[in-house]
């Protein structure tokens, strides 16, 4: 996977989505929402569209924008399909589990959800929550990413091979 001009200008747009998306939100912690985007786009430097998936993984499941929304932006499929996939949708009891199978199954969904929960868990993070609070994310995020850590291992020996 090389980074091209392309892939450039989808990584732009999708950080100015992201930003005008989430800027007025606030996480559970009070601070300003597109920190957290931002924070796992960068840790995935320099990977130029797994860091758009990063800017976008929760514009679609947290805003009115649309899977179609950005197709008509011009992001291409891969893109789209791990927008997709990233995206969660309630599907009831468990639905957690079977959201990270879905995760799963796709390599830069994979790869920004195990970021976006390393940033989940991050003590700077967890530290603003009440202690109850910060202990059941701790826990349900453990286990998410326990649950995702070898496909994350193999998909980022792949793709930073190919690029180095």
């Amino acid at each position: 996977m090389e980074n091209t001009a392309e892939s450039a200008r989808q990584l732009a747009r999708a950080a100015t989505i992201s930003a005008q998306a989430h800027e007025k939100d606030v996480d559970k912690s009070g601070e300003p929402y597109f920190l957290h985007p931002f924070r796992i786009a960068q840790a995935l430097s320099p990977l130029h569209k797994v860091m758009t998936v990063a800017f976008l993984h929760d514009v679609v499941e947290d805003t009115d924008i649309t899977i179609e929304d950005l197709s008509k932006e011009g992001f291409d499929l891969d893109i789209l399909a791990a927008t997709e996939a990233i995206t969660r949708r309630d599907l009831g009891p468990g639905s957690y589990d079977g959201y990270l199978k879905v995760v799963q199954r796709n390599l830069f969904a994979t790869m920004v959800k195990v970021k976006d929960i390393e940033d989940n868990l991050s003590v700077q993070r967890l530290s603003l929550l009440p202690i109850g609070k910060a202990h059941q994310l701790f826990t349900k995020y453990s286990g998410a990413k326990s649950f995702l850590w070898e496909s994350y291992m193999k998909y980022s020996k792949d793709l930073y091979g190919r690029i180095i």
